[in-house]
C-alpha cells in the first residue's frame, strides 16, 4: 500500500518539524543564511536543509539550483502483469530471479491483499509513456517460466507501466542513485 506508506512518512516528517510539499512546482534552491532558500510556484521556503529526491527531474532540479553536475537522466520503463485470480492460491512467496544488467529481472511480489504481480520488464525509452503494450506479454511468460515452468498460458493480465530514472544512457553502466552534498557541489 504505497500511498499509505507515503502518508505515514509525511506524518512522521511533520511530527519532527519538517514539511512535505506536493502541490507546488520547484523553481530553484539557493544557499541562504542558516540554510537554503527554496523557491516554489506558490512561495518561498527558508529551510535548514533540503533533500531533493527529484527522480526523472533530477537534472533540472540540479541545474535550477546552480549545481554543476554531469547527471544524465535516462528514462527507464517497465510494465507489470498480474496473475489471474484463479491462480493466486498457487503463490505464497516473493521470487527474485538473478538480476539482469538493466534491472532486477521480472520478479514476483505480493501486495497486502495477497495479489501476485510480476515485473517490471525493462526498456530504455526517450520519453515518458505509461501505456501498456500487450505484445510484451510473451516476454513476461518467457521470463517467468525460467522459475515457474508450468505457468499456464492466459494466466497473466497487463496491469500498469512505470517510468523511473537511471543515471546512464542506454548501453552504459546504469546507476540508480547519486547522493551528493556540499563537498561535491557547495550547496
Amino acid at each position: 500500500d504505497y500511498p499509505a506508506v507515503a502518508r505515514a512518512l509525511a506524518q512522521e516528517i511533520a511530527a519532527a518539524g519538517g514539511a512535505v510539499e506536493c502541490r507546488a512546482a520547484f523553481l530553484r534552491a539557493q544557499d541562504a543564511p542558516a540554510g537554503v532558500r527554496v523557491d516554489v510556484s506558490d512561495g518561498t521556503w527558508h529551510v535548514g536543509a533540503m533533500v531533493a529526491c527529484a527522480g526523472l527531474q533530477a537534472d533540472r532540479v540540479a541545474a535550477a539550483s546552480g549545481v554543476d553536475t554531469d547527471i544524465v537522466i535516462a528514462p527507464f520503463r517497465g510494465e507489470y502483469y498480474t496473475l489471474a485470480p484463479a491462480r493466486q492460491s498457487l503463490v505464497r512467496h516473493l521470487i527474485y530471479p538473478v538480476p539482469e544488467r538493466d534491472g532486477l529481472g521480472v520478479h514476483l511480489t505480493l501486495d497486502l491483499a495477497g495479489s501476485a504481480r510480476f515485473g517490471p520488464d525493462t526498456e530504455w525509452v526517450e520519453g515518458i509513456d505509461y501505456g501498456l503494450d500487450p505484445a510484451r506479454g510473451a516476454g513476461f511468460y518467457a521470463a517467468i517460466r525460467r522459475y515457474w515452468p508450468d505457468l499456464p498460458e492466459g494466466a497473466l493480465a497487463p496491469t500498469y507501466a512505470g517510468v523511473r530514472p537511471k543515471l546512464a544512457p542506454a548501453g552504459g553502466p546504469a546507476t540508480d542513485f547519486v547522493l551528493d552534498g556540499p563537498a561535491a557541489h557547495g550547496l
